[in-house]
């Protein structure tokens, strides 16, 4: 079968009977699920990014089941399973936690995430199978993360060492956690404020002020340089460019303007002041990228409806490897899913006319949302797919339907918490179906490479969210004890959580007219100037705006790892095929480091909770020496760290 400019011919043959749905597969897909979701949980609200789970599933998946003589098909069966996990915990953890921050709850309520999490996951599994053959087998869409991983699972019938990398990282990843979080060897970081002297400016009756600089060393922790290294060089120098311009630009000169702000407690004043800065730049660049998406959107769209029409006339398939949940069954999930989220969608709101507005919305914004999300990932990889900015273009449109149906008030009102609840569980379902859409698509698409069979990968998929529903609520509920009882919480630095920070100044701004708007007037003034300078991508300057100098720093110093490294392959002349497995190394590694510390930053956080370890540092650990005497450890750490990526990932070992 000819599509385009490619010929369509699965690896494994249609006619071939190969074991796929197997209990070693799905049991396999469930333990990566939970793996893969504790990781990108942690990840989320510490960076505000998630780690595509793909590529590192795979390998993984390759490695345990040769021990168990597993099939290609086991391999990529739980492969799907793995990555539902780590894309429903972007949908989730992008939003929910405003529930935290507008003080609707005091901890993330198990129940509600789950079910949120389950009915928005498994709806966008639902969506995308309507029109699945329609962009699914469009040969001349570019897929290319997904092209890719189905080439790394095609080479690793011949063997591999992936797994033994992402499992040797992993363990480098934890114990440099455990350092820092369980024995409280190595500080977090360290940071102070310089002074620059005093100054008058007689214009602005400002007499002798004293002018400081903020400095802050990078967070200790791999799991933002890999990161780093992951996203690259250009991409993580934005990131770190909009800390700069909060930190080192307006931080001083809000010191200088109002001098009470260089006490500690002017300090996190001033974190919150440009968090909401910060904020208005995050919600310029979501507009931006939704626009500049205009035409995938509406393309994505048109895919949609012709898929969903050529489903209704289109009789049953009998080839395997274009066989989908039957279309009438599909149709009835979508509505038993539908029936539930409205009663819930009741119960919370506690209004009959508000939770069927809440239900109509939901509907169509996830049915287009998941569209746009399998269309985008379709052209760039799932990696790029912008969650967020659907994300909080559904809080809004919410938010405003909310205020229309009487679902407003005064903060604390109950009316106003009507609202409120109903915008961010709106916007988390939403958020969370289509995080599955890109998801299910980009893995759909592997499949019909490798020669899997649609409906088997559809239940895996399926399976993948159940399992890690839970998980999630469970996940945010460890850190956030581990915050509180270090005095912080969702928003305060050690889980920043900038999505959700952005979807609660605007459901708040909207339903209570509360918003500290001329921040976000002055935060959205930046995105614009941002945009006008053509910056690649303005999101990522917003976030670290919000996010702060230590984490965004440790990203940048992944990014420039992943520079040098690229440098030597340059100089050795690799071709492009060595280029792929250098760079396929570096990635597995990086990702390693990332699980590692984030396992290992959950397990830190659980014992914390449960009393085993204290949550502050006995008396002679390094983290209450002074500043100058905490460098050097920092400094050898960052020296480590850049040596285990840019040494494994530039010797001959990673490209032969």
């Amino acid at each position: 079968m000819v599509e385009g400019q490619k010929r369509y011919v699965p690896y494994v043959a249609p006619e071939e009977k190969v074991p796929e749905l197997t209990w070693k597969g799905i049991i396999l897909g469930a333990i990566l699920s939970v793996v893969m979701t504790m990781a990108n949980a942690y990840m989320a609200l510490k960076v505000g990014m998630t780690v595509a789970a793909c590529f590192a599933s795979a390998v993984i998946a390759m490695g345990v089941l040769r021990i168990f003589r597993g099939t290609i098909l086991e391999e990529n069966l739980a492969r799907t399973a793995a990555s539902a996990g780590e894309s429903l915990v972007a949908g989730v953890a992008f939003t929910l936690p405003a529930m935290i921050y507008l003080g609707l709850w005091e901890n993330f309520n198990i129940i509600v995430t789950t079910v949120v999490a389950i009915l928005g996951g498994t709806i966008g599994v639902f969506f995308v199978v309507l029109f699945r053959m329609m962009i699914v087998n469009d040969m001349s869409l570019p897929y290319p993360e997904a092209y890719a991983t189905a080439e790394v699972v095609k080479a690793g019938q011949k063997g591999g060492k992936g797994g033994m990398l992402v499992l040797l990282s992993g363990l480098f990843g934890a114990a440099i956690k455990s350092l820092q979080a369980i024995f409280y060897i190595i500080p977090e970081g360290v940071s102070g404020m310089v002074s620059v002297g005093k100054s008058s400016i007689e214009a602005l009756k400002i007499r002798m002020h004293e002018g400081f600089l903020y400095w802050e060393t990078p967070v200790t922790g791999p799991a933002y340089f890999g990161v780093g290294y992951i996203i690259g060089p250009t991409l993580s120098s934005l990131m770190f460019a909009g800390a700069v311009l909060a930190y080192f630009a307006v931080y001083p000169l809000s010191i200088y303007l109002y001098p009470d702000l260089a006490d500690v407690g002017g300090f996190a004043r001033n974190y919150y002041y440009m968090r909401q800065i910060g904020a208005g730049a995050m919600i310029t660049a979501a507009c931006y990228t939704i626009f500049n998406l205009r035409g995938v959107i509406l393309g994505g769209i048109k895919k949609a409806f012709e898929g969903l029409s050529s489903g209704l006339r289109t009789p049953s398939v009998s080839m395997r490897t274009e066989a989908d949940i039957p279309f009438g069954l599909d149709m009835a999930l979508i509505i038993l899913v539908a029936i539930p989220l409205g009663i819930f969608y009741y119960f919370q709101m506690n209004m009959v006319v508000g939770s069927i507005v809440a239900l109509v919305l939901m509907v169509i914004l996830a049915f287009v949302f998941a569209i746009v999300s399998a269309h985008i990932v379709s052209l760039v990889g799932s990696s790029n797919n912008p969650v967020s900015g659907m994300a909080i273009l559904t809080v809004v449109i919410t938010a405003l339907f909310m205020v229309v149906v009487g679902l407003r008030g005064e903060p604390g009102s109950e009316m106003a918490k009507a609202g409120l609840s109903a915008a961010i569980l709106v916007g988390t379902t939403v958020c969370a179906a289509a995080a599955i859409g890109g998801d299910v698509t980009q893995d759909l698409k592997i499949g019909h490479v490798l020669g899997g069979t649609p409906w088997k990968m559809e239940i895996a998929e399926i399976v993948g969210v159940i399992i890690a529903a839970p998980v999630i609520g469970f996940t945010f509920n460890v850190l956030l004890e581990q915050a509180k009882m270090a005095g912080e919480g969702i928003g305060g630095p050690s889980l920043p959580a900038p999505q959700s920070g952005v979807m609660a100044v605007l459901a708040e701004g909207i339903v209570t007219a509360t918003a500290a708007w001329p921040l976000l007037l002055v935060g959205i003034i930046i995105g614009i100037a941002i945009i006008l300078l053509k910056v690649p991508s303005p999101m990522l300057v917003a976030i670290g705006m919000y996010l702060g100098v230590g984490t965004t720093f440790a990203v940048f110093l992944g990014g420039i790892a992943r520079w040098i490294t690229e440098r030597i392959w340059t100089r050795r002349g690799l071709n492009e095929e060595q280029r792929g497995n250098a760079d396929r190394t570096g990635t597995l590694i990086a990702t390693g480091m990332i699980a590692g510390e984030a396992i290992t930053g959950i397990a830190s956080a659980f014992l914390i909770v449960s009393g085993v370890i204290s949550p502050s540092p006995p008396s002679w650990s390094p983290w209450n020496w002074s500043a100058t005497q905490q460098l050097p450890i920092t400094l050898v750490v960052f020296a480590v760290i850049m040596f285990v990526l840019t040494y494994f990932t530039a010797r001959k070992k990673a490209y032969e």
